[in-house]
């Protein structure tokens, strides 16, 4: 240790590297408890990475993130990527990564929910930030970790599902055009959520995904359907082929489902 401008410095090599560093005080007790502190950090080899993450900032680890891991999720996790982003870059904007502690997070958390921010919508962003750090650790060894881990998410209310009653789906199908119609008959059928089926494709078989996860009824296969449907693109000549469509199938709709829909009636 050495004395310079009334304050004590530490010199340590260590893999050939030398690290000078200003312990900040002149009292040579603390002095030497940062300098314990400094090598157990250079040790354990936190000392440079979180050198790294002292160098980068918020902003260049989510411009990484979208440019990098957005492109390999689905066009409706981008949109949502994207609100988030919005609502993480207006806090943290260019901090640096170091500074982005959990108390850190669990301020911005705070923030949100003081500005209405719902339980699902700050969760998502949490997800996200989370991943983005993943990511710093494990393939851009910026940092060593994630401080999202230390920071609860919110609770979120289920809600409760309730089912429309027959005179409400006879009042809506002889409301709507008849293109609206079908899609309605297989919504009803099926209980997706909108987005899950505005992006349904002919690859995927609902019932073979039924099947193979031997769940009890179709509607909790209808949940599940986006998760592999990769598996499952030999699904599309048995719709094409069924012979069935919505329409044929809208009288019918208390007795037994055909093995497959065909939303367009082969158009």
């Amino acid at each position: 240790m050495f004395k310079r401008d009334g304050k004590w410095w530490v010199s340590i090599t260590i893999q050939g590297k030398r690290i000078r560093r200003s312990t900040e005080t002149s009292n040579l007790e603390l002095a030497k408890a940062v300098e314990a502190k400094l090598r157990t950090e250079l040790i354990e080899g936190k000392y440079f990475d979180k050198c790294e993450g002292e160098r980068r900032t918020f902003r260049e680890m989510m411009d990484r993130f979208m440019e990098e891991h957005a492109p390999k999720v689905s066009e409706n996790m981008r949109v949502l990527y994207t609100a988030s982003l919005k609502h993480l870059s207006g806090f943290f904007g260019d901090m640096v990564l170091s500074e982005i502690t959990s108390k850190k997070i669990n301020e911005y958390k705070q923030a949100r929910k003081k500005a209405g921010g719902g339980a699902p919508s700050i969760n998502r962003s949490l997800s996200m930030l989370s991943k983005a750090f993943n990511l710093c650790i494990k393939e851009w060894e910026w940092l060593k970790e994630n401080p999202v881990l230390k920071v609860a998410r919110e609770k979120e209310n289920k809600g409760r599902d309730r089912w429309l009653t027959g005179d409400e789906e006879e009042r809506i199908l002889i409301n709507s055009p008849q293109w609206l119609k079908e899609i309605i008959i297989f919504d009803l059928h099926t209980g997706l959520r909108q987005d899950e089926l505005l992006s349904l494709q002919w690859s995927v078989d609902i019932y073979k995904i039924s099947k193979l996860l031997g769940h009890a009824h179709i509607s909790m296969s209808t949940r599940h359907a986006h998760h592999c449907p990769e598996s499952l693109r030999d699904g599309v000549n048995i719709l094409e082929n069924s012979g069935h469509d919505l329409v044929t199938v809208e009288g019918n709709r208390i007795c037994q489902l055909p093995e497959t829909l065909d939303l367009y009636g082969g158009r």
